[in-house]
């Protein structure tokens, strides 16, 4: 199946396909992609580019989806820093060298952000939005796993927050990429998930459209981190949300939506060079 996009490129090298993102280009002390599900060595529900250990996978394929991946990227496949994501707003930031700082990460972190170079961040994803950030004027970069949960918690904006706080970031100056996730057209979702939503006018206001069942809602994940970034200084500008949709392409991502736990995982990742 071929997959055309207006602002996601499409890349394959070495038989890998991932993407990267058009208002990235120009940063050249960066190195970034989102993976498919195409490329590695895994088969089954996880076929074929599959970063799960925890699934129904050997150990051998994913440590050869990541060799693969990492070689992709040009990445060195042993200073990647894994998040261990629960839908939290909880972000780190990698200050120390990766072998200090592999041991100290703890379990229920969505966000990660560093200014340490040639050091990948790496979070997890099937459906959930990937949300790049880069600051070219500081040097710094972060990436973060925002599913509802993660949405409804604003984890976005305490991202632009952290860049503050650890950078001295301005949020004008962030760049942000919100990478392929489940789109409007898929995304039912009841009241329950919808209620944590209305109150916040500047979200609920573009966000959501009643589904054919008249008891739920279509909620637009993308466009509620937009808005989130927006809300939160970041210029529209600067912001890209990707207009595929993992669940529409199951064929080139892994969806949760689509296959439930019968699937895999997508990795997405960034460097300072």
């Amino acid at each position: 199946m071929l997959f055309r996009s207006k602002n996601t490129n499409l890349n394959i090298k070495n038989a890998v396909c991932y993407c990267t993102f058009k208002n990235f280009e120009s940063f050249n002390f960066i190195k970034h992609g989102f993976s498919t599900r195409l490329g590695g060595v895994s088969d089954g529900d996880c076929r074929s580019l599959n970063f799960c250990f925890s699934k129904n996978d050997t150990k051998q394929n994913v440590s050869e989806n990541y060799r693969r991946f990492a070689e992709a990227l040009d990445i060195n496949e042993k200073k990647i820093i894994k998040s261990y994501q629960m839908h939290t707003d909880n972000i780190a930031v990698v200050k120390n060298n990766h072998q200090n700082f592999k041991s100290e990460i703890k379990q229920g972190i969505d966000g990660l952000l560093t200014n340490k170079r040639n050091i990948t961040l790496l979070t997890f994803h099937a459906d959930c939005a990937p949300i790049f950030f880069v600051d070219p004027l500081k040097r710094a970069v972060g990436v973060a796993h925002s599913g509802w949960e993660g949405t409804a918690k604003e984890i976005a904006s305490k991202m632009i927050a952290k860049f503050r706080k650890e950078f001295s970031s301005n949020e004008e100056d962030l760049f942000c990429a919100i990478g392929p996730s489940i789109g409007q057209c898929c995304y039912e979702i009841d009241d329950f998930v919808y209620n944590k939503f209305r109150t916040k006018k500047y979200i609920s206001k573009f966000c959501f459209k009643k589904s054919k069942d008249k008891n739920k809602f279509m909620f637009s994940l993308k466009i509620a981190n937009q808005k989130i970034l927006e809300n939160a200084g970041v210029k529209p500008s600067n912001i890209l949300v990707s207009d595929l949709c993992t669940k529409c392409c199951s064929d080139l991502f892994f969806s949760h939506r689509k296959s439930g736990n019968k699937r895999g995982v997508m990795a997405a990742a960034i460097c300072l060079k």
